[in-house]
């Protein structure tokens, strides 16, 4: 009876050891999975972040451009502007008092703004709307061309979240 007594327990003792390894070790992974998840979440919100600041970097570069100058010309603009904004995948024009295009970073673009919606709110802000885009609008205080907008491809936003694969993000 003893011997199948200590049998019995031995086999009880090796179930608690044998259970508790592969907890610890469910435990361990576990815990490496969520320090992989979090590592990546952050360098994709780091990331996001950067390239929103890259973006205000350069809207602040094409309003400077415009304060450093008494006049500029729609070819000066498509100059400075064109090589900037590529490196963004953004587009950057100029309204004129009645609303219309003026002044565009990427001429190959202006098909695409003539679906451009334009509203004035009841404040007398500019509100625009372009599908797939995120639009900034910023006045220039220019009597001529009171309105830069901005523009920055949905596209190019996804395609930079997605670089770092297996993370799931709601903005």
């Amino acid at each position: 009876m003893s011997v199948k007594y200590s049998a019995c327990i031995n086999m009880f003792s090796g179930l608690w050891v044998t259970i508790l390894v592969l907890w610890l070790t469910l435990s361990h992974s576990l815990y490496e999975f969520d320090a992989i998840y979090d590592k990546k979440a952050q360098a994709v919100f780091t990331s996001s972040r950067d390239m929103f600041l890259q973006h205000k970097i350069m809207l602040d570069a094409l309003k400077s451009f415009f304060h450093a100058s008494s006049k500029v010309t729609s070819q000066e603009f498509e100059i400075f502007a064109k090589d900037l904004l590529k490196i963004k995948s953004a587009v950057a024009f100029t309204l004129t008092p009645s609303l219309e295009l003026a002044y565009i970073s990427d001429k190959t673009m202006a098909t695409e703004l003539q679906q451009l919606e334009l509203v004035k709110d009841p404040k007398g802000e500019l509100k625009a709307s372009l599908a797939n885009y995120t639009l900034a609008v910023v006045a220039i205080d220019k009597p001529n061309m009171p309105y830069l907008v901005y523009a920055v491809s949905h596209q190019r936003i996804l395609a930079r979240i997605e670089q770092e694969q297996g993370v799931c993000i709601t903005y």
